[in-house]
């Protein structure tokens, strides 16, 4: 009996309108790129715009006014193998570019899944007064529509100040010296406690031979990082140093920042520290398509001697090419900095 290999498939919807046969024909490329934090996710169409007729030197479809895409429509996109497809989410289109020359003319579509058409990016001022920081992310997603999921660290503020600073921003700035990351996904604010991510079992073993390029940095380290807070009723400065790995560097990080109770600082100090060590040692994989491999996820590389353990996925790029077929890319981070100290 012969086996078939599975083929490369899309789905578009176009505002909650199945479009994908209307893409189809044009398709040159789909790319999703599936970030953990720091970026939105984005998803590209990039499109042949052939003449209605061959030997027309009009524009082509796409440039007409009944096809051509429209700013801010939403779109819902999959991909993968048939039968098998990554739901990518819910993206706003951001930027149409046209390309034309003497091998034709492309239009791209490029949509983001943190939409402009919410004012999450617009500067704004704000106080807080004793509230953790899922009740701030639960009070800013209301704001803006969307669906808090995850579990933020417990982690709370006396006081904490939002000055000229976009809701976007001033989350990003507390997640990230709490030991969190998030990303807005669509319709909703994802947050991922990276103590709770490190726990997590690899999804997927990727082994060498399956890999069809990789590239590898491992850098120094920095030693330690230290914090300070002021007890008040002892009424003394208490220090707390985080200790760095064994081969680091001899350089601390020294970070003054005001810190209300012991609480916190051990957090900062611990999410400081982690972030650090991630950046020891990182990774990029090129491979066949997986619709498994997303961002935030764990997994296990094989092959690649004293590389080899746990990577966690910081962007996941999948394309699905007219030429190429399904390919997915990958940026990774050690993940052992995150479960405490390596051997």
């Amino acid at each position: 009996m012969t086996e078939y290999a599975p083929r490369p498939a899309v789905k578009i919807l176009i505002g909650n309108k199945d479009k994908t046969a209307d893409f189809t024909p044009y398709m040159q490329s789909l790319v999703f790129e599936d970030h953990r934090a720091g970026e939105s996710d984005r998803l590209t169409i990039t499109l042949e715009d052939a003449p209605p007729t061959p030997g027309d030197t009009g524009p082509g479809l796409w440039l007409t006014p009944d096809w051509y895409p429209v700013k801010g429509a939403q779109v819902e996109a999959w991909m993968g193998y048939e039968g098998a497809l990554l739901h990518c989410g819910l993206f706003e289109i951001d930027e149409i570019s046209i390309s034309d020359g003497a091998g034709g003319t492309t239009v791209s579509i490029t949509a983001l899944a943190t939409p402009r058409s919410k004012p999450i990016r617009t500067a704004n001022s704000a106080a807080y007064e004793r509230k953790t920081l899922k009740e701030i992310a639960q009070g800013i997603a209301a704001d803006h529509g969307l669906k808090l999921m995850g579990e933020p660290p417990e982690v709370s503020f006396n006081y904490v100040a939002q000055v000229d600073e976009s809701d976007l921003a001033f989350l990003e700035r507390l997640a990230e010296k709490s030991g969190a990351v998030f990303n807005v996904k669509g319709d909703k604010l994802v947050f991922h406690n990276v103590e709770e991510i490190a726990k997590q079992p690899p999804i997927w073993k990727i082994k060498r031979q399956d890999v069809s390029s990789a590239s590898f940095s491992d850098k120094v380290t920095t030693a330690a990082v230290s914090y300070s807070y002021y007890d008040g009723d002892k009424q003394e400065l208490v220090e707390s140093e985080e200790a760095g790995e064994k081969g680091a560097s001899a350089d601390k990080t020294v970070v003054i920042v005001p810190v209300e109770n012991k609480a916190q600082q051990q957090a900062f100090a611990k999410a400081k520290s982690r972030a650090a060590k991630s950046k020891e040692r990182t990774a990029g994989l090129s491979m066949e398509g997986n619709t498994a491999l997303v961002a935030g996820a764990l997994v296990e590389i094989v092959g690649y001697g004293v590389l080899d353990g746990l990577w966690a996925i910081d962007t996941a790029t999948h394309t699905v090419d007219v030429g190429g077929g399904y390919a997915t890319a990958l940026e990774l981070k050690n993940a052992l900095a995150w479960r405490g100290r390596q051997k």
